[in-house]
Parts: structure tokens; sequence; C-alpha cells
């Protein structure tokens, strides 16, 4: 059994240890034996949460660290304390680099290992129709300090910028008519439409496509014992991961567009994930790991079997309908959910 110490500061590990097995035949080098990579990452609903059970991010950098033979702990912090944590040495890297953000000196960094969607979401339908920030010209959209603390937010001069420190925040400020128009990430607010669904309310509109997409990499410390072979070994198992389909159920998305190891694009679907769209729209509900020209795929893999053809493909996609609820804080989100 590969061992993997995953640090919740409250939480349990339990759920974190399930990935582990079906990996357990790839030969890597450990970062270093008897030593433990200390991780933190910032508190972020769905992705980084000090419960186990929505902390879809964590789970997924915990499962490529335990491909790799590397123990590990993972904190789960405040932006203020994971800074700090990192400058007076308690961590040696964080999981959640994020690609809008200048990366810190004297650290180095994996290839990205998820991307995050932002997309203008609205209470009216014409949020679906923009799909350039000439469209909000004047307009007040609100933005959490996540990304509005970038150069790229920044300079988009004629755009209003409203600004609130959590993704709460900014729900609630739309659902006050503070704002006509968020930037928000996709699965959360996909997340948080389920919570309007199971209410009976009307959902939220969301652009057809991402103002801006954002990757997400691994970072540590350039000074610790074999630092760049685990990168390169991290960046190895993550390219495992996603052809068997693990990161589809790790991040709960039925189909994946991505790169496989000689950057030609793959269509990745995973059977187990329980929203999966018709197979006719496959292509059109796929969740890009990556920016692409072209949705059109060179490959094809079905529950870790490739496949050469799309129409062999299509006919082993079981289509299924979602049941799960929201991975969002029904207690916490509740009250915004009966006002709106």
């Amino acid at each position: 059994m590969i061992r993997a110490d995953i640090k919740y500061c409250g939480g349990m590990i339990a759920k974190l240890l399930r990935f582990t097995a079906v990996f357990a035949a790839v030969v890597f080098m450990p970062y270093s034996v008897g030593q433990t990579l200390r991780l933190v990452a910032d508190e972020w609903p769905t992705y980084v949460e000090y419960d186990p059970d929505r902390s879809r991010l964590t789970d997924l950098a915990s499962a490529i660290l335990n491909a790799t033979k590397t123990r590990h702990n993972i904190d789960v912090s405040t932006l203020a304390m994971s800074v700090s944590g990192l400058k007076a040495g308690r961590y040696d890297g964080y999981i959640d680099q994020l690609s809008l953000l200048e990366t810190r000196p004297g650290f180095i960094y994996s290839q990205p290992f998820f991307t995050h969607h932002l997309h203008i979401v609205s209470k009216q339908e014409s949020a679906q129709e923009i799909t350039s920030q000439s469209q909000l010209r004047r307009e007040r959209v609100g933005i959490v300090r996540r990304f509005a603390d970038s150069d790229r937010i920044r300079n988009l001069h004629d755009v209003r910028w409203a600004r609130v420190p959590t993704d709460f925040d900014n729900f609630r400020q739309l659902a006050d008519d503070r704002v006509d128009f968020i930037l928000a990430d996709r699965l959360q607010v996909e997340e948080f439409n389920r919570l309007l669904a199971a209410d009976g309310e009307e959902l939220l509109y969301i652009s057809q496509r991402p103002m801006i997409s954002v990757n997400v990499s691994l970072g540590i410390k350039a000074d610790i014992e074999n630092a760049k072979q685990l990168i390169a070994q991290f960046d190895d198992a993550k390219q495992q991961l996603l052809s068997s389909g693990q990161i589809n159920r790790i991040m709960d998305i039925a189909v994946l567009l991505s790169t496989d190891a000689a950057g030609n694009q793959q269509l990745i679907v995973n059977n187990s994930v329980e929203a999966m769209p018709d197979a006719g729209k496959l292509l059109q509900h796929a969740y890009k790991l990556g920016a692409f020209r072209s949705t059109e795929p060179t490959s094809y893999r079905v529950d870790g079997r490739t496949y050469e053809t799309w129409n062999d493909a299509r006919e082993q996609v079981r289509v299924r309908p979602v049941k799960r609820g929201s991975l969002l804080d029904d207690a916490l989100y509740k009250p915004l959910v009966d006002s709106w």
C-alpha cells in the first residue's frame, strides 16, 4: 500500500486514500525516504476545503502525488497564513499556483494539472451571448479578490469591477441586484445552480465561452531534495491519471478534453460519473483542460480504453442523469437561495 498522510485541519483522510491502489504498479522514486512533503492550499469552496468530501483540488493533487509514492501533507489555510507559512519554512510548497498570478521566486512549478474556466454569469439570459470584454463596457461586474488581484484583470479598464472577498459574497451581490453580472468559475456556478434547482428557482445563465481560463500548477521550493525530479514525476503521474479517467472521477466531470503525452487532443470519458450528457453532445459539453483552437479530438478514451473512431467510442458511453446534490455548503447558502 502506498503511504500518504493527508492533513486537513480538522478533517479526515480516509477519502483521500482511495486512488492509491490504482497506480501501485507504477515505479517512481520517492521525494526522500522517511521525509514528508509539506504542502498548503488556500481555502476555496468545492476545491480546497476543510471538509475532505468537498475538496476536489486537494483530492486531485493528492492522488497524483500518491501515484509518485511521495509521502505528503496538504494543509488547508487562508491566503495570509499560507503566505507566512511558506516564507517561514513551515511548508515546502503549495498546490494552487494560478496562471493569472505571478509565480514565487525560489520555486519551481509543474505543468498545469487542472484548468478553471471563468465565465460571465447573470440572472439575465443575455449573459449567454457575451463573448468579449467590449460587451461589458461600463457594466458593473462582480469578482472575487482571488482573481481581481492580477494584472490581467486590472488591465480591463472598461469594466467596473465589484471586488468581494469570497465566492459567497459574489453570489450574494448578484442575488441582491448590486451587480448584473459576475465573473465566476464555471464548475462552482454549476454547483450553485444545483442548489437553485433543488429549491425550484430559475437557474443562473452562463456565457457559452469562458472570458478567462486559469491553469493550476504545483509549486515547490527549488532547494528541496530532488525538487526537479519530483516535478517531473508529478507531471508524468498526472498524465497517467488523465488517461485512465481518474481525473474525471476525482473532479466529478464526465467528459474531459485534453492532450496526450504527444500533444494530441483526446476526449476522455468516465462512465462512473453521474452527469453524463447525451452521447451526441459529448464534444459540446466536454470540459477543457487547457485552451484549444479546435474541439475536434484525434483520439478517444472511454473508461481507460482507447478507440480509434468517434463512432466506436460513443457506443461505449452510458448516459446517466445527475443525482447528487451540490458540493457547496447547504447550510451557508440556504438563506441566500431562499431569498432568491
